[in-house]
């Protein structure tokens, strides 16, 4: 059978952009770089260097870390928590 591909497909893959890569878009109704250019500042993303310190309690699951107590004794059975561990390197 003979392939069929709208024009958009067509101009999609001129422009080096994979259909899988369109699909990450798909649904979006704003503009991209307006989302990208409204993140955090950088003095308000959680570091794990201590540069930026927790400054309140922070609740996941069924987990609150204090930003008063020890990181470590939290509430937390590993030390150190391997979800925040995680989540603290992902935001450096």
């Amino acid at each position: 059978a003979e392939a069929y591909y709208q024009e958009s497909e067509i101009n999609t893959w001129r422009n080096s952009t994979t259909q899988e890569e369109m699909g990450w878009v798909h649904g979006i109704t704003s503009d991209i770089q307006t989302q990208f250019s409204s993140t955090a500042l950088d003095s308000e993303v959680l570091k794990h260097d201590g540069s930026v310190q927790l400054t309140g309690d922070w609740n996941f699951g069924d987990q609150t870390i204090s930003g008063t107590g020890d990181i470590y004794t939290a509430g937390i059975s590993k030390s150190p928590p391997t979800v925040l561990t995680s989540i603290l390197a992902a935001s450096s």
